[in-house]
């Protein structure tokens, strides 16, 4: 998915749902994005919700990704290429 934020960044934002284990941490830190949809083994836990361009920063969306246990969110600057996080 990609999100643009209030900085104006595009963000490819992208879960491993191999990894992700419904912990809840991202949706608790920035539910306006992140929903956990499922806790069925086999399933895709972790869904994310449409938002409006300029509705989240940069920094939640990195503290939501770092509050991963199991680091299964990607984050990614579009202009740049370059791989915000991890």
């Amino acid at each position: 998915m990609t999100l643009v934020t209030k900085e104006g960044r595009k963000v490819g934002v992208r879960i491993d749902q191999g990894l992700c284990t419904a912990y809840q941490s991202c949706e608790y830190a920035l539910p306006e994005v992140f929903k956990v949809v499922s806790v069925r083994r086999g399933e895709s836990p972790l869904g994310m919700m449409g938002v409006e361009p300029g509705k989240v920063t940069m920094e939640s969306l990195q503290r939501a990704a770092e509050s991963c246990p199991n680091k299964a969110i990607f984050l990614k600057d579009l202009a740049s290429g370059e791989e915000v996080f991890p």
